[in-house]
């Protein structure tokens, strides 16, 4: 019985020793963070990040040479991308010009690869991915919200993409999660598959969506049950 499962990556599989200020507390400290947060999920964590750095063209030139082209966008690629959609003449109208202080391009850029390079296996984890490995007729998909600097820093520390037969990253597609397409999009790419599950640690981002387009799901992490808990709930069927 072929099986799809798709795997969250931050707070499902890995964590971040990281204690200090984040890229997104300091942009916090001039914009509301619901915006910064909606932002790097909508822009800099799907294909229009390249979009707005290098074009249409740039775009197509890139994937049409190569796929997922030569190299990542940069944290300062991201960093000017963020703060343009930020500052914007609707925001600065009676707003006073943020602090160069708090946004200062080289250190917000320090911030956001110091949090990407203490990465880690969150514990069990690992077990449990080559656990699942185990299973011929197990899919392994990574499903992650990530911009690209970030995903490939990350891999490279932790060498992820060999655990996985697919990756599914949002910096390499138009929308990140939640939108469906991300499951539909999976979906048909093994449409043979007897099951499709889904696991994450957020309700919202992760589950609530494949859950209704008939996925089954699992709730890990602070607010579900241990990352260990995940062979044995899709060796008993799990629930929809």
């Amino acid at each position: 019985m072929k099986r799809v499962i798709g795997l969250d990556l931050w707070g499902t599989l890995i964590g971040s020793s990281w204690s200090g200020e984040t890229y997104e507390d300091r942009y916090a400290k001039s914009f509301d963070r619901k915006r910064v947060q909606a932002i790097a999920r909508n822009v800099l964590m799907t294909e229009m990040g390249r979009f707005i750095t290098e074009g249409h063209e740039g775009v197509l030139e890139r994937l049409g040479r190569s796929g997922y082209g030569p190299g990542p966008l940069t944290y300062s690629d991201l960093q000017g991308i963020l703060y343009r959609q930020l500052y914007t003449p609707e925001w600065r109208n009676g707003q006073s010009t943020p602090s160069p202080r708090h946004l200062d391009p080289s250190e917000v850029t320090s911030l956001w690869q110091g949090e990407n390079e203490a990465v880690y296996w969150l514990p069990g984890a690992l077990a449990t991915l080559e656990g699942l490995q185990q299973d011929p007729d197990n899919i392994l998909i990574l499903v992650s919200n990530t911009t690209e600097p970030g995903w490939y820093q990350v891999n490279q520390r932790l060498a992820l993409s060999r655990h996985f037969n697919r990756c599914w990253l949002s910096c390499f597609f138009p929308v990140a999660k939640p939108d469906p397409y991300v499951w539909q999009w999976l979906q048909s790419q093994y449409p043979d598959a007897s099951e499709y599950w889904m696991i994450g640690d957020d309700q919202l981002l992760d589950l609530t969506m494949p859950a209704a387009l008939g996925w089954k799901t699992l709730l890990v992490g602070k607010r579900g049950v241990p990352i260990t808990a995940v062979l044995e709930a899709i060796q008993n069927g799990g629930k929809k």
